[in-house]
């Protein structure tokens, strides 16, 4: 056989007439080879899955490519993606076709897994203390199903397993910090996802207070010279007040919690 697809042919001569008789065959062709991958090798629902062609042709290329997901979807382009919206397996078909006109095609099944729902949540006011509540609202969603359960850790000790209304709920924190709060949540397939979030806790500020009074007499006109009695009334609503400061304006200070002092000059 020739290259050209000419071959030599047994044949008769006949008498007074000398022919040599070459035949056209055109050669047969090979089949083009039909495969693809897909990426992630573990899809889920409603992620995006890429399928690349690697399909090739030993005496040839490759013209025409068809593809059948097997959930009702279909696309003629080389590479594609695709998303399921439903959890289980489907016969994804590719069908080559090369320059000859032959074709070919593979079938692989995939399966797709459940997603994990997706957990988000927030709170108010974004810079809590530890004299007010706290409020904090579930934001998760669930693409291929719903949530059926809730778990909140509040990072100090507290620990809330599908309270009444797991989408919002309030707790005070008795002391100022931070605190790793985590939500837990469960679709109605059994898978589970988290996320935690660093809350800041902060102190109240004390509020500061005073009032005064002569030692010597019940008018509150303060006279030179004569003692005056200062009386501490300030609160702090997270704590204990622990120093004072006093400043008298006369370059004098104390830091007791109730001093006396004496201004010399009117």
């Amino acid at each position: 056989n020739n290259t050209n697809g000419i071959v030599d042919k047994p044949y008769n001569l006949t008498i007074g007439s000398n022919q040599d008789l070459y035949p056209l065959i055109e050669p047969l062709t090979d089949h083009p080879i039909a495969d693809f991958t897909y990426s992630p090798s573990e899809p889920v629902t409603y992620n995006l899955i890429k399928f690349n062609d690697t399909s090739y042709d030993p005496d040839g290329y490759i013209i025409k490519w068809f593809w059948n997901f097997g959930n009702n979807n279909t696309s003629d382009l080389r590479n594609i993606t695709n998303k399921y919206l439903d959890e289980g397996s489907y016969n994804v078909t590719l069908e080559v076709t090369d320059n000859y006109g032959v074709e070919n095609k593979v079938v692989k099944q995939i399966t797709i897994l459940n997603s994990k729902p997706i957990t988000k949540f927030s709170y108010s006011p974004s810079q809590p203390n530890d004299v007010k509540n706290v409020t904090f609202f579930d934001e998760s969603y669930d693409n291929d199903g719903g949530i059926i359960k809730w778990e909140w850790n509040l990072g100090d000790g507290t620990i809330l397993l599908n309270p009444k209304n797991p989408r919002e709920i309030s707790h005070k924190y008795e002391d100022n910090g931070t605190y790793k709060v985590t939500l837990f949540v469960y679709d109605n397939d059994g898978a589970i996802n988290s996320t935690t979030k660093d809350v800041i806790v902060l102190n109240v500020k004390p509020t500061a207070n005073f009032y005064y009074r002569p030692v010597n007499t019940e008018n509150l006109l303060i006279i030179k010279k004569e003692d005056v009695k200062f009386n501490d009334n300030s609160i702090d609503e997270d704590g204990d007040i622990v120093r004072y400061n006093w400043s008298f304006g006369d370059t004098i200070t104390s830091n007791l919690t109730n001093p006396t002092h004496v201004f010399e000059k009117e």
